[in-house]
């Protein structure tokens, strides 16, 4: 089961390697962005989901003390609870086996519709909730936690004029 912990913001790199240290598998979704910094774009890497770190284990209350004492984290999500079974082959393909998801590139046709042609979200698109066509954002949300969580993923359009 994947539970999810809270973390000071930054140190969400520094928890994941301290329970993957464990033996705990840990997880940070990570992504390759474009961002337009002093009128270029440019390529960075960015997490999914700040604050959150995402964890594979069966939870026991020996587990919760190890966790929680970790420097860094300041506490579960839920009661704890797990991602819901409907959510977790979405956060599994979020996860990307600890890489982070690639830049995708898609064409808008002249009607405004969408569609994707290469990269990680080429076979993911009933995932997408939306669009940015001027900062190349796809969005997509994931529920943990009892809420709703926004994030966005690069892709390039083009624009297909007929």
């Amino acid at each position: 089961m994947i539970y999810v912990v809270q973390t000071v913001p930054g140190e969400e790199m520094c928890v994941m390697t301290a329970l993957n240290r464990e033996n705990i598998p840990a997880f940070v979704p990570r992504r390759e962005l474009l961002l337009r910094k002093g009128g270029r774009w440019e390529k960075v890497t960015d997490k999914l989901f700040p604050c959150y770190v995402f964890l594979e284990c069966n939870y026991t209350p020996e587990m919760h003390r190890a966790v929680t004492a970790l420097p860094g984290v300041i506490r579960w999500l839920g009661k704890p609870s797990p991602i819901q079974s409907s959510e977790e082959p979405f956060l599994r393909l979020l996860i990307n086996n600890g890489l982070p998801i690639g830049q995708s590139r898609a064409v808008i046709a002249p009607d405004r519709t969408v569609t994707v042609t290469d990269g990680w979200l080429s076979d993911k698109t009933r995932y997408i909730k939306g669009y940015n066509f001027r900062k190349q954002r796809a969005y997509l949300e994931l529920k943990f936690g009892g809420r709703t969580h926004r994030t966005s993923v690069s892709a390039v359009f083009t624009k297909v004029l007929l």
